[in-house]
């Protein structure tokens, strides 16, 4: 069966090309740190331990984990509901503080969490060019060796914009009156910085 890669003429815009690299770049990284089952099933057999007994194993594992989510989630049900009761019997100026005050703070760690996701987005790619630079350090120019220079270069000014929309949004939140509680409870920065070093 032939691949895409096989046909000179298929392609993708110019455009796309830095999102495809980062998006493959990041579900490789997803997979990275997974160890294949028949790697797994070897290590078993090297302690004796058979491969049904392996796959029993993983089985319980699942299981307990799905438990344990759902044990959570049951927990987080009853706190809600329990939240909900306090609200209501403080009257409504409380209750509204306390939401406002809830909203805050998960808006704010949500956001929080994406500054932080994207500055290591930006860290990497500007690795990724400091070792490409290393690779074609001294030698001749090539097509090959600008499209891999000006693609690093692309990346890095693509995810450093990134990051400084992600700062953005964070430090317009944080600045609101009502955003201090979820800065003070969480323990939340009351600003970022809107470069990071390295990045364009």
């Amino acid at each position: 069966m032939r691949s895409h890669r096989d046909d000179p003429r298929e392609g993708i815009p110019f455009e796309d090309v830095d999102d495809v690299i980062g998006l493959a770049d990041e579900l490789e990284r997803k997979h990275a740190d997974r160890l294949p089952l028949a790697d797994l099933y070897a290590v078993g057999e090297d302690l004796g331990v058979s491969a049904q007994a392996i796959d029993r194993a993983r089985g319980e594992l699942i299981r307990r984990r799905e438990e344990a989510a759902r044990a959570q989630a049951a927990k987080d049900e009853r706190r809600r509901r329990r939240l909900t009761r306090v609200g209501m019997a403080a009257g409504a100026l409380v209750a509204v503080v306390v939401l406002v005050g809830l909203v805050s703070t998960a808006g704010l760690r949500d956001l929080h969490a994406q500054v932080e996701a994207q500055r290591a987005r930006v860290q990497s790619v500007i690795e990724r060019r400091a070792a490409i630079g290393r690779l074609f350090e001294g030698q001749p120019d090539s097509t090959d060796k600008t499209a891999e220079l000006v693609g690093a270069e692309n990346r890095v000014r693509v995810e450093t914009s990134r990051y400084q929309e992600a700062a953005a949004a964070y430090n317009a939140v944080a600045g609101q009156n009502r955003a201090w509680l979820g800065v003070r409870l969480r323990g939340l920065p009351s600003e970022v910085p809107l470069r990071v070093e390295g990045g364009e």
